[in-house]
């Protein structure tokens, strides 16, 4: 769990989403959120952050045993 993340979320909700999940559902939803009220949209985006599922950002590359 980075600390960018965490104030990006609470200060730029979308902009925290981002950086977590990158630009899928849970960025439109913390979008539309916060373009409603901004302490909605900072608890989603808050609650999506904190959420123990690992980035979708980050890439995974595995490799297959030939035999």
């Amino acid at each position: 769990m980075n600390p960018g993340h965490i104030a990006a979320a609470a200060l730029l909700p979308p902009l925290g989403v981002y950086l977590k999940r990158g630009g899928g559902r849970d960025f439109w939803i913390v979008g539309g959120l916060t373009l409603l009220a901004f302490v909605p949209g900072m608890a989603f985006a808050l609650w999506t952050v904190l959420r123990g599922e690992p980035d979708t950002t980050t890439v995974r590359v595995e490799r297959s045993r030939e035999t």
